[in-house]
């Protein structure tokens, strides 16, 4: 086809003659626009300005994507008529090729289409803004922060934080205590996505503002700026009456990750079930062995829910302390609690839960049984390979299954020999689950087996050889 001749690194000159063939073809307007876009080089910029003033829309659309691939400064006034296009979608396209060639000189037109009446052309000329990454930018859209439309406010708040400049700080504060919330909220993600930490004072004092919203904005800005001068601040947030404003807190001092919250994320335990995830998600963030024995606590709460959250957090701190208390709940008599457990000891890895995780293999809850399998293969231990091999010969198919997963994680060499020698001299079930095991393993020593039992008179022995 000729875009596929005219594609690829050719010479200057050959494009010259491309662009030219092109130009004389007596093809309709979106197939010229293709085959210009595949000549890949600046020679098409002319013919392609030509096409921006196309009667078809779509033509109009194809052709300012095109200039903006080609990225070349030379597209920029014909760009710039397009954004006053009476089409959204060729606006939009005209913003975006702008963004893409990253001239300043966009700006003043791109500022007009952030109040666009399209939300697609907002988003297209907000892109556009934070990819020009200009700092002359910032005094317009710091007022269009402030637009009635709270889609312009919030693509104008993502194109300051895009820019990334410190230049934008003291107005973005002024608007966290704006009037109206969208405009605090978007202001805030602005500064947080800025992550300065010249914003830090102001925004501590934001976290007492009278309003929630204020309050709850601040925070979040906080915690993804990450700078422990937050935590003085934020911490009394954590026994606020406002529960959206707790939570905001508890998120954004799980960010910091600094021990020195610990004490005052402790106090929010007391609060509903799902508060106290939340305690636990940024407990877990923080991985302090202080946090260890509330944690504990909170993996046997009637609540299943922060049982699991608890337990994952344990698992991130990651601390051979938590393992005895974690083994005394294998043994609980709920299946939730017992199988969060089992995931925190296979993330902490310690060869010493290896026994206990091996009993739990062969327990009457599925869930449990998977948990503490992939435990074992968490810890990747050889240890637990005469165990899990015993399993592979247990009546249940569900136990055989879970033992395999975990000797397929565990990948031993002593793991292979003893699962090729059961494929060799074991029947049915049991041979089917080391067969599976050795496909896990996916060692090449494994093939040779494997390739007789690809003949296999049982069905489920070849389908897991294959």
């Amino acid at each position: 086809m000729l875009g596929a001749r005219l594609a690829g690194e050719v010479q200057r000159d050959f494009q010259k003659r491309a662009v030219g063939l092109v130009d004389g073809l007596d093809v309709p307007g979106w197939l010229k626009v293709e085959l210009l876009e595949e000549v890949r080089s600046d020679e098409a910029i002319p013919e392609l300005l030509k096409l921006v003033e196309h009667s078809d829309s779509d033509v109009r659309r194809m052709a300012a994507d095109a200039l903006g691939k080609i990225g070349d400064e030379k597209a920029i006034p014909g760009l710039l008529k397009l954004v006053e296009d009476s089409e959204s979608d060729v606006r939009s396209s005209a913003a975006y090729a702008l963004g893409k060639i990253g001239d300043g000189k966009a700006i003043p037109a791109l500022l007009k289409l952030v109040e666009d009446s399209s939300y697609f052309v907002r988003s297209s000329a907000a892109y556009a803004l934070g990819k020009i990454g200009d700092e002359k930018a910032i005094p317009g859209l710091l007022k269009l922060v402030e637009h009635s439309d709270s889609d312009v406010r919030r693509v104008a708040a993502d194109a300051l934080a895009k820019i990334g400049d410190k230049k934008a700080i003291p107005g973005l504060l002024k608007l966290v205590e704006h009037s109206d919330s969208d405009v605090r909220r978007s202001a805030a993600d602005a500064l947080g996505k800025i992550g300065d930490e010249q914003a830090i004072p102001g925004l501590l004092k934001l976290v007492e503002h009278s309003d929630s919203d204020v309050r709850r904005s601040a925070a979040d800005a906080l915690g993804k700026i990450g700078d422990e001068q937050a935590i003085p601040g934020l911490l009394k947030l954590v026994e606020h009456s406002d529960s959206d404003v707790r939570r905001s807190a508890a998120d954004a001092l799980g960010k910091i990750g600094e021990e020195k919250a610990i004490p005052g994320l402790l106090k929010l335990v007391k609060h509903s079930s799902y508060f106290v995830r939340r305690v636990a998600d940024a407990l877990g963030k923080i991985g302090d062995e202080k946090a260890i024995p509330a944690l504990l606590k909170l993996v046997e709460d009637s609540d299943s829910d922060v049982g699991r959250s608890a337990a994952d957090a344990l698992g991130k701190i990651g601390d051979e302390k938590a393992i005895p208390g974690l083994l005394k709940l294998l043994e609980h008599s709920d299946s939730d609690v017992r199988s969060s457990a089992a995931d925190a000891l296979g993330k902490i890895g310690d060869e010493k839960a290896i026994p206990a995780l091996l009993k739990l293999v062969e327990h009457s809850d599925y869930s449990v049984r998977s948990s503490a399998a992939d435990a074992l293969g968490k810890i990747g231990d050889e240890k637990a390979i005469p165990g899990l091999l015993k399993l592979l010969e247990h009546s249940k198919i569900s136990v055989r299954s879970s033992a395999a997963d975990a000797l397929g994680k565990i990948s031993e060499e002593k793991a292979i020999l003893a699962l090729l020698k059961l494929v060799e001299h074991s029947a049915g079930l049991v041979c089917l689950s080391a067969a599976y095991a050795l496909g896990k393993i996916g060692d090449g020593k494994a093939i040779p087996t494997l390739l007789k039992l690809v003949e296999h008179s049982d069905y489920f022995v070849r389908s897991s050889a294959a």
